[in-house]
């Protein structure tokens, strides 16, 4: 969390140096136009194209698709589900590199063969006309990789249960019953260190633990534990001839907090401090003493487990119910006060943890649940919001330091939208995943500078940036390190540049038009200017060092992730991904000083992701194999540079 917390820092840093490009000196005005005509569609999208071209490019309902726009797209897929009746609109896409399309084999695909850039198409097989064959030949003869696809029924892989994270093993597999998960018996019961019994004559399933014992009756809605009859959503039932029974009533009833991953088919059973003190208030060593009605608990007194005291507070028909305070027996100073019901933490209490931190809020059925507070061990508030299923999930607050999260929580993290503020002022709203930012805005003093999607928690993909005065300044799909990848630049004169852009220069295929609308110049760029003799700069090694570097995605590891040690290490790992086997055999084709100078390059324009750290270990990677290691500091220069080289790779990064 502190890293992710130190990352939006990151993102205000490099936005707040952004391109503040004024355009090249000198131009070739080619011909003239108002600029709104020469950015407006030839046609108008189809309503489902539009909305999956606005998803790609990360656009709002309200922001205008003009050619600048559909230009800039890059990837783009046809489901299965979308009405589509032509592809035509790509050719107002020149820089398309991937096209996914499901079904719709009906679609003409001759468009792509205007696509300079196009690189993948994926296709069903079945089904392609004969125009269409012709057009992949095509496609083919120009390098494009041709991906064929098949519909494949859609199948659901079997449901996975995991008991404080280890996998049970069942000889058939858990089934859903009217939304039940049901297990068979047995792998369930001894995962719990339950004893298990089947009577086949009243077909009853019995666990049992000590003074523990759970039954349940094949095709009654009734349990019982420990003399306690409870009410189940589902009956067991039999299956194949085996035994099934609900597997998050057996979870509940001896304490554990039960979590269903739907979109991992998942469900993790763990124990919690409710379960571990079951073990011992049903122990054997365990005794009550205090009031009694007809011989059983009731009224006030204590449990005690080999003299310790387990329990002490109010006590009805042999349960723990109403006000008590439950011990940690491996350490008292850590307890649950408050109400309790059937035995379980339930309705509003305090659980104090051993190092000092605590809880204090709703709970139902020994688990928090419900509004709630979470302290450090120092006192200071952590989190403050909806608690489910024993996590911080729902709505809430979370506090480290001078940030505060506001929004949506799941299992501890943030997942859905929220608010990230500093200092009790706004750096950034919208949507999370697993504590990174994926699609918002960044604020930098309460000025909206980035609005678009992010990439390892930091702006990457389509976005729109903005000066530190608020003025529009680029909009694109860039890596924001190095200034590189395609983007629409507003100059401060009203004109625009469309095209690639190589750390903050036009460089590459592109057009510029004035603030009166005259087409300035369109081809070629190399370092902001136009580059009449481009097929000269194609051989220099200048030249292909930027290609592989446009192609090329990176991704960064602090050390400490892996070893666990001091957040703080001034070390890291860099990995430069390959997008090609045809890219790995450039790079290996290099002289040393060419690739020294490639990754030394690569690593200080991409130092600012590593924020922080002062020496890293720089890796070439393609297809997760190692070919290149060097090991770099920030400022470096080229020529103190040494490199390892793996020819035939050496291991996975």
């Amino acid at each position: 969390m502190t890293r992710k917390m130190s990352n939006t820092l990151v993102c205000l840093i490099i936005l707040t140096g952004m391109l503040m490009w004024t355009g090249p000196a000198e131009w070739n005005t080619a011909e003239a136009a108002p600029i709104d005509e020469l950015l407006k569609l030839d046609e108008e999208l189809e309503p489902d194209v539009e909305k999956e071209v606005r998803k790609e490019l990360a656009l709002y309902d309200n922001t205008e698709i003009t050619g600048a726009e559909l230009s800039l797209l890059t990837t783009l897929t046809i489901s299965k589900d979308m009405d589509v009746h032509s592809l035509d609109f790509l050719t107002e896409a020149p820089f398309l590199e991937q096209l996914y399309v499901e079904a719709h084999s009906d679609l003409d695909l001759s468009p792509l063969t205007k696509l300079i850039f196009i690189k993948v198409l994926s296709v069903e097989e079945n089904n392609l006309s004969k125009e269409n064959k012709a057009v992949i030949a095509e496609l083919k003869s120009k390098g494009v990789r041709i991906l064929y696809t098949n519909p494949v029924p859609e199948t659901l892989s079997p449901i996975q249960v995991y008991v404080d994270y280890e996998p049970i093993a069942f000889t058939i597999d858990p089934v859903l019953v009217n939304g039940t998960t049901m297990v068979q018996f047995r792998p369930l019961f001894e995962s719990f260190g339950l004893e298990v019994d089947w009577d086949n004559e009243t077909r009853t399933v019995t666990g049992t633990k000590e003074k523990l014992l759970i039954q349940l009756v094949i095709d009654s809605k009734k349990a019982v534990v420990s003399g306690q009859d409870i009410e189940l959503l589902q009956a067991p039932a039999l299956l194949q001839d085996n035994t099934m029974i609900p597997l998050r009533f057996i979870g509940e009833a001896t304490g554990r907090s039960v979590v269903w991953d739907g979109e991992n088919r998942r469900i993790d059973i763990a124990s919690t401090f409710m379960s571990q003190s079951f073990d011992a208030l049903f122990a054997n060593d365990t005794i009550y003493k205090g009031e009694m009605t007809d011989g059983v608990p009731n009224g006030t007194g204590k449990w005690l487990y080999r003299d310790e005291v387990l329990y002490e507070g109010q006590v009805k028909n042999g349960l723990l119910d109403g006000k008590g305070t439950l011990y940690d027996l491996n350490d008292p100073s850590a307890y649950y006060e408050g109400d309790f019901k059937n035995n379980r933490f339930d309705g509003i209490g305090k659980t104090v943890y051993d190092d000092g931190s605590y809880h204090f809020g709703s709970y139902s059925k020994g688990l928090k649940e419900g509004v709630g507070k979470a302290y450090a061990t120092d006192g200071t508030l952590v989190y403050s919001g909806t608690f489910k299923d024993n996590d911080m999930t729902g709505r809430g607050n979370y506090f480290y330091g001078d940030f505060r999260y506001n929004g949506d929580m799941e299992s501890t993290y943030f997942i859905g939208q929220g608010r990230l503020y500093y200092q009790n002022e706004l750096v950034y709203d919208g949507q999370w995943y697993y504590d990174e930012k994926t699609q918002g805005k960044l604020y930098v003093d309460g000025i909206l500078v980035y609005d678009g999607m992010f990439a390892n928690d930091l702006p990457g993909g389509y976005g729109t940036y903005y000066s530190v005065t608020g003025e529009l300044a680029m909009r694109g799909k860039l890596d924001p390190y190095s200034i590189t990848g395609l983007a629409i630049v507003y100059m401060p004169d009203g004109g625009l540049y469309i095209g690639q852009v190589y750390q903050s220069l036009a460089d590459g295929l592109g057009l510029m038009i004035s603030a009166d609308g005259e087409l300035l110049y369109a081809g070629y760029f190399t370092d902001d200017k136009p580059d009449l003799n481009h097929e000269a700069t194609l051989q220099t090694n200048e030249w292909i060092q930027k290609e592989l570097t446009r192609r090329a995605t990176f991704d960064f590891y602090a050390n400490y992730y892996d070893d666990g040690s001091d957040e703080n290490a001034d070390e890291a790992s860099l990995g430069i991904y390959l997008d090609s086997e045809e890219d790995l055999a450039e790079f290996q084709s290099w002289t040393e000083e060419q690739q020294e100078v490639f990754m030394n390059n690569y690593a200080q324009h991409h130092w600012e992701a590593i924020e922080g750290i002062e020496q890293c270990g720089i890796y070439i990677v393609y297809d997760d194999i190692t070919y290149a290691y060097a090991s770099i500091s920030k400022d470096q220069p080229n020529d103190e540079l040494e490199i390892e080289l793996y020819p035939d790779g050496d291991y996975w990064f």
